[in-house]
């Protein structure tokens, strides 16, 4: 979910300027009006300590991922409560009908879940298959509710497992990268894994930061993956036709077709093998981890 900063801020500063043409009225004014009474402004805002024509809601709106994890622990420490008037405004009116989610997700350019890597949530021209999941739970923290970075667009089924509980990491957390987080392997149960797929075994190695390790649990990702078992059999296969002179012959005989070697293995393991672009195909991170251990995907030569 990652775009440039200069784009990404285009981006929220267009979703604001939607939920601002909606939300006219008295209740935004008493949201502000609340925000102003009970979180301190200026403390959690220093940057924009000074921007006068800012209003209180537009700052939470628009804060990134950080800030909204410091809102939430102020609420937390100083035991901040909201009217269940507010409260119902922000959920049922701003949240469920003044979202544009189609737009939402079209600029973000989400097509594949974050979360679990395998499931399109792609969108035609009038409805979107994806959910938007609050990644700091909605009912505890409605003035969170709209926040642009609490939003993680994903699909049913991991939507459905997270509920209200409490990930250890968001999709909008760029300081660390999801090949540093975790890697997914295999294990062979017995000779015969070429052709029984119960021989094989799906791993996911969180390494030593454990970063993902709530995620992975709450949402059973090592179970649920062990259902493409049959994927990583064909990588197994792939290996065995593909070897390293195979490739290298391939490369050469189609030098107008590839512009890299990348672009070879890509189409060999048929996923994408770079972290940027895992988000494009489902189980583009597995293929990817399992292609680059069996010696299939090796790096990125140019021609």
């Amino acid at each position: 979910m990652k775009k440039d900063v200069n784009i990404r801020q285009q981006i929220v500063r267009n979703y604001y300027e939607h939920l601002k043409k909606k939300c006219q009225g008295s209740y935004i004014n008493s949201v502000n009006n609340w925000c102003d009474l009970n979180l301190d402004i200026d403390h959690l805002f220093p940057d924009k300590k000074n921007e006068k024509l800012t209003t209180s809601f537009e700052k939470i709106v628009t804060a990134d991922l950080e800030k909204l994890l410091s809102i939430r622990d102020y609420i937390d420490s100083n035991k901040v409560k909201m009217t269940n008037a507010l409260k119902r405004y922000l959920l049922k009116t701003v949240y469920q009908c003044n979202i544009d989610r189609l737009a939402f997700v079209r600029d973000l350019g989400v097509t594949v879940c974050p979360y679990c890597n395998r499931n399109f949530i792609n969108s035609s021209s009038r409805k979107t298959s994806c959910q938007l999941d609050h990644f700091i739970n909605k009912s505890d923290y409605p003035i969170l509710s709209v926040s642009f970075y609490n939003l993680v667009p994903v699909c049913g089924s991991c939507n459905h497992k997270k509920g209200s509980k409490d990930f250890s990491y968001s999709p909008y957390d760029n300081t660390i990268e999801i090949d540093d987080m975790l890697t997914l392997s295999y294990d062979i149960k017995g000779v015969e894994y070429l052709s029984d797929l119960s021989k094989l075994q799906i791993l996911i190695d969180l390494g030593l930061n454990k970063i993902l390790d709530k995620n992975i649990k709450i949402l059973e990702l090592e179970e649920l993956y062990q259902i493409h078992k049959d994927v990583v059999q064909e990588l197994l296969i792939k290996k065995e036709i593909y070897i390293e002179e195979y490739q290298e012959q391939l490369f050469r005989e189609f030098r107008g077709v590839f512009a890299s070697k990348q672009e070879l293995e890509q189409l060999i393991i048929g996923a994408y093998v770079e972290s940027e672009n895992y988000g494009k195909r489902p189980l583009s991170k597995m293929v990817s981890d399992i292609g680059k251990e069996l010696g299939i995907v090796k790096g990125n030569i140019k021609i």
